[in-house]
């Protein structure tokens, strides 16, 4: 995935491999179309396709799976399809995805880290920071002993 995301041509081959291997599967529910699909959308949650018409090509071949809601294969083409339209609005990253985070997208969870420090001792904080593929989602939650 690192060597894709540092160049065009790879990342362009990567999708049309992954769209060839995942379109008319004979058994769609089967371990290796599974493991297809979850690279697939991982490849949506780290870069989109560099070229117009391989990214519309690619939101036609999700549309199209997606409307499968009997198979695993359409709840992972609906999951491929959020992670691409997550991307879109991201500028392009610069590092390969954690170990974690492959898991997690693997799984179609979400990737948590949970980070706390105290910086008054009557006001302990915990910060959420929460993963969603390419997303950094900070909630902060502050828990005051005394609200002033």
């Amino acid at each position: 995935m690192e060597r894709c995301m540092r160049k065009d041509c790879l990342l362009t081959e990567l999708y049309l491999q992954l769209v060839k291997q995942t379109t008319d599967h004979p058994d769609p529910n089967s371990r290796v179309n599974l493991r297809h699909w979850a690279l697939l959308s991982l490849a949506c949650s780290v870069a989109l396709p560099p070229h117009k018409p391989l990214r519309r090509y690619l939101i036609a071949h999700l549309k199209r799976c997606a409307s499968d809601y009997v198979t695993e294969e359409g709840k992972y083409a609906r999951f491929a399809e959020k992670c691409l339209h997550r991307t879109q609005g991201t500028r392009r990253r610069q590092w390969p995805p954690s170990r974690e985070e492959i898991i997690c997208t693997i799984n179609r969870r979400y990737y948590t880290y949970f980070l706390s420090y105290s910086r008054y001792k009557n006001q302990p904080r915990v910060i959420f920071v929460r993963f969603i593929i390419n997303f950094l989602w900070v909630v902060v939650r502050m828990t005051l002993l005394f609200f002033c």
